[in-house]
This record gives structure tokens, C-alpha cells and sequence, in this order.
């Protein structure tokens, strides 16, 4: 186990190493990070992987607080600055050249522009101090830049029959999924057993739905020059086995997330979490999020809408269609990694799974199967979310996922 906790100090040091703001308490949290992969790093000697830990990158993480202290976060100094003055002191500068001579020209060049921009900010100091106005406050930035669900305009695929999406998405109980989640929408209020009993009799006006095979999370940087363009920093997937335009075999490709079911941040306090069938919130002892299988993500027909929702159908966009693993509010990360164990959430041999609101997923989700003493070499990346009973969710995955679970 000093292996696990040597790794797990270092990288829960990288990552708070790479917050774009810190205080005293998580500079505290990186110290004693630091103390515990080196109170546990000598298994590496013992295990001859090293012989010593002699490197400067390794004595380098001694200082790291106190240059933070001294210079600001790490994103103030690192080599990108130096790669992009590259471009506006070499390249620019040769380019304003006439490819002769084109030292005296490049230093005669930056020297003037230099001046014009000591100049522009001469006469905004003296505009300002005019006008009374004042530099705002500088911003601070957020340890996880905000993200938004952006969807395709069209579906990935049109008229899906309902036994296609049941057999070739897996989705098993689409339709009591889907008949449970509009009772509960329409009567939320009801009890779980009067939910069940309303959906069997729900009637669903269609035999056929749009499809979506993919959700992309977008990132908007407000220190960008122009913050209105956007990044995709998250992708998830959910489409079937195909085969490509070569005849090539596909497989099968159904992404686990993270399902945010309450405002609060982080796992501990109170919470809810929805029930093993359909979105009924029970309090619980620990939670906020929980982990599904996203099987498909579809829209309402307009005419399913006007029937369920009247009058609100502009409120009900895309939904999908979740199998559901351990809740978080049952589980205890392990002590050296700190990693939640969770499994298939199944009763009475019954795979549970819910339609919910896309918006309620917060993040892709990256699990690691519990691999024991042995790893079965049948297991494959298409196939090991169906073949494994036991995972580890890897809250080491980026920022978002350490921010949220660990």
C-alpha cells in the first residue's frame, strides 16, 4: 500500500500545484501531499524500479510553495510565455523586413513599437487620472473555467424504433423509464408507488425517436482576448456497434458521467439523490453526484410534448436515458487512493435506469476496473463496462473530476 499512497500523494500535490488561485489552506493540503509520497516513495528503491531520488525535478517540489508565495500561482511562469513573445519579437519583427540587413532593421522595428506602446498607456494614465477613473479590481479566476452543454442542431440519427433503441442501445426498459419520468414530472408530489402504477398505464404516442450520439461540454475563458469563443474540453459518447464506410467493425461506444442531482458542490453533506427507478429525491447522508451509463440522448416529439407538457413545451429539451452504479451515498473512499468503489446498480437481477435531463450531467466520467490479483485477458474497451463487476472512479482524471470527487 505505500505504493498506492506514494502515487497518491503526487498527484493529489500536481493537481492542487495546478490551481490558478491558492490560499494558506490549500498550500497547507499541497505540503502535506508532499510529505506523504515522500514518506512513501523509498518503495520505489525497495521495488529497484530507482536507485535514488537525485534529479532536480524531484528536489523541485520542496520549493514549490514557497514560490508560490513569492510569484503567484503556477500559471504566472511557465515556457509558454517565452514561446508567444517568440511571435511578436522574431517573426513579426523579420517580417517588417526587407529580408536585408534585417538585425538593425528588427531592432530599429521593436524599438518603435515599443515606444508607441508606452505612449498609448502615457496618455490612458493621464485620460484617467482626469476622469477620476480607476483600474477595476482585478478578476479572480475559477479553479474550473464554467462549461455549458452544447448539442448538435440535428440528430445523429432520425426515426429510431423504440425496439431498435431497447435491443441496439441496450436500453431495456426504455419505456417504463420514459413513463415514470413524465408521471413524476407531471405529479411530483407522488409517491414512488403511485408513480409505478401511473406509468403502467401511461400511453407514449410514438414508436419511433431522434437520436443523438454525442454531448460536447463547452468552455468559455474569460481572460481570453475574445471570450466568446468557446473550447470543447468534454466529449461524451453513446452510439452502437457499426461498421465504417471500409466495412470495418465498429464497436459499440457508451460513455460513463458523472450526474450532478443537487446545487451543492462536492460528495459530503446533505443531499439528494434520485431513487433506483425514476428522479424521486430522497435526502441522504452523503452525495450531490452519482455515476451512470449513458445508453442514448433523444428529444420528445412535438406532439408527445404538447400532450405531456402543455404549454411548457419549450421547457423540456434533450433527455437521456441512464443505467445507474452504486450510489455514492452507500460508499466510503479507500483509504490509501481515495477512490469510491462502485458496481452496476442492480435489484432482483434488474438493471436499474432512469430518463433524466441532460443538464444534469456534470462530466465524463472515467472508471477503472477493480482488476484483483488477475486481469482476464477478455477484457476489452468495448466490452469491460459489461464484463467487470467492480470500478473505481478515478477522480485524477482532470481538475473537474479532482474538484468534485476526491
Amino acid at each position: 500500500m505505500r505504493l498506492i499512497r506514494a502515487v497518491r500523494g503526487l498527484l493529489h500535490f500536481l493537481y492542487l500545484a495546478n490551481y490558478p488561485v491558492h490560499t494558506t489552506e490549500t498550500l497547507d493540503q499541497m505540503e502535506k501531499a508532499l510529505q506523504m509520497y515522500q514518506e512513501n516513495r523509498r518503495i520505489f528503491i525497495e521495488l529497484g524500479i530507482r536507485t535514488d531520488f537525485n534529479f532536480p525535478k524531484d528536489h523541485f517540489l520542496n520549493h514549490y510553495r514557497e514560490l508560490f508565495e513569492l510569484f503567484g500561482t503556477a500559471d504566472n511562469f511557465n515556457t509558454e510565455y517565452t514561446e508567444r513573445l517568440h511571435i511578436d519579437l522574431a517573426k513579426q519583427a523579420f517580417r517588417a523586413t526587407n529580408s536585408k540587413d534585417k538585425y538593425p532593421q528588427m531592432t530599429a522595428w521593436l524599438d518603435r513599437r515599443e515606444k508607441v506602446l508606452l505612449h498609448e498607456k502615457f496618455i490612458r494614465r493621464r485620460f484617467q487620472a482626469n476622469h477620476w477613473q480607476t483600474q477595476p479590481p482585478p478578476r479572480i479566476p475559477p479553479l474550473v473555467l464554467p462549461r455549458e452543454v452544447q448539442m448538435a442542431m440535428r440528430p445523429t440519427v432520425y426515426g429510431v424504433s423504440l425496439e431498435e433503441i431497447e435491443t441496439k442501445y441496450g436500453a431495456t426498459d426504455f419505456k417504463g423509464a420514459l413513463a415514470r419520468y413524465i408521471v413524476h414530472s407531471q405529479h411530483p408530489e407522488s409517491s414512488r408507488r403511485q408513480v409505478e402504477v401511473a406509468a403502467t398505464s401511461l400511453y407514449i404516442p410514438f414508436h419511433k425517436l431522434s437520436v443523438f450520439h454525442r454531448i460536447k461540454f463547452v468552455s468559455h475563458d474569460p481572460f481570453r482576448v475574445d471570450p466568446s469563443v468557446g473550447m470543447v474540453v468534454d466529449s461524451i459518447h453513446c452510439e452502437p456497434e457499426s461498421f465504417d464506410r471500409h466495412g470495418n467493425y465498429v464497436p459499440g461506444r457508451f460513455n460513463t458521467v458523472i450526474i450532478k442531482i443537487d446545487s451543492q458542490a462536492g460528495l459530503k453533506g446533505m443531499s439528494v439523490f434520485p431513487s433506483n427507478d425514476y428522479c424521486i429525491f430522497i435526502f441522504s447522508e452523503y452525495l450531490g453526484y452519482c455515476v451512470g451509463q449513458i445508453r442514448y440522448v433523444f428529444v420528445l416529439p412535438s406532439h408527445a410534448l404538447k400532450l405531456w407538457f402543455p404549454g411548457q413545451e419549450s421547457s423540456v429539451s434533450h433527455l437521456a436515458y441512464v443505467s445507474w452504479f452504486t450510489p455514492f451515498s452507500s460508499l466510503r473512499p479507500q483509504r490509501d487512493h481515495r477512490m469510491y468503489k462502485i458496481s452496476r446498480r442492480v435489484i432482483n437481477g434488474k438493471q436499474r435506469s432512469s430518463v433524466i435531463p441532460i443538464k444534469l450531467i456534470r462530466q465524463s466520467a472515467h472508471l477503472i476496473p477493480a482488476f484483483g490479483p488477475v486481469a482476464s485477458l477478455d477484457w476489452k474497451s468495448s466490452t469491460v463496462l459489461d464484463t467487470v463487476s467492480d470500478f473505481y472512479v478515478n477522480c485524477f482524471s482532470d481538475r473537474l473530476a479532482f474538484s468534485t470527487i476526491y
